[in-house]
């Protein structure tokens, strides 16, 4: 089993490094017993990951609905998914998502731009193809560890998620921030 987390607009960048945490989960459901897990979570450096193909440079203007002042800000998605290597076949879901990432840029190419304001101070996409943050996580425990069912709140979330730093803060930082966990 493995994680993705993913940020954008409506987790700065996360300092690489080991950390060793105990997270205390209580059950809510069914039972009163808590499970205590023990992991070490590591990050890879952030890197940018552009469109695999040239895109087109232009600006996009955000309709009324989105360039609401109350949207203005990060909004977090964490989803949980089991591996399905087949036999004779590596299960590398950083590789496999990496590359699929890569090729919706192109389709999706104003996610691998940056919001600006107009000179009106409406949020507008500058598709720029420079990319969105992704970030590779190795951590030594496996989900079950956390208890059945995996629901909100998640212990040690902070360690779930990359760092977006401010998330109210949207104009000029990419608009999509992944991390990927394996094990």
């Amino acid at each position: 089993m493995y994680y993705v987390a993913a940020t954008s607009p409506k987790c700065i960048y996360s300092t690489p490094g080991t950390r060793t945490l105990q997270a205390v989960r209580q059950r809510t459901h069914h039972t009163a017993k808590s499970a205590m897990v023990t992991f070490t979570a590591r990050r890879s450096e952030p890197e940018m990951l552009p469109p695999a193909r040239a895109t087109p440079r232009e600006t996009k203007s955000l309709s009324d609905l989105d360039d609401q002042r109350t949207l203005r800000y990060y909004e977090t998605v964490i989803g949980f998914f089991r591996s399905n290597a087949l036999p004779g076949r590596p299960d590398d879901p950083v590789k496999a998502i990496r590359a699929a990432l890569m090729e919706a840029l192109v389709y999706y190419y104003p996610i691998a731009g940056r919001l600006r304001e107009d000179g009106a101070g409406r949020l507008v996409v500058d598709c720029t193809a420079d990319g969105m943050v992704f970030v590779e996580a190795y951590v030594d425990a496996r989900l079950e560890e956390f208890g059945e069912p995996l629901l909100p709140p998640y212990p040690c979330v902070e360690e779930l998620l990359c760092h977006v730093g401010d998330t109210r803060a949207v104009v000029g930082k990419p608009l999509l921030f992944m991390q990927v966990k394996r094990n």
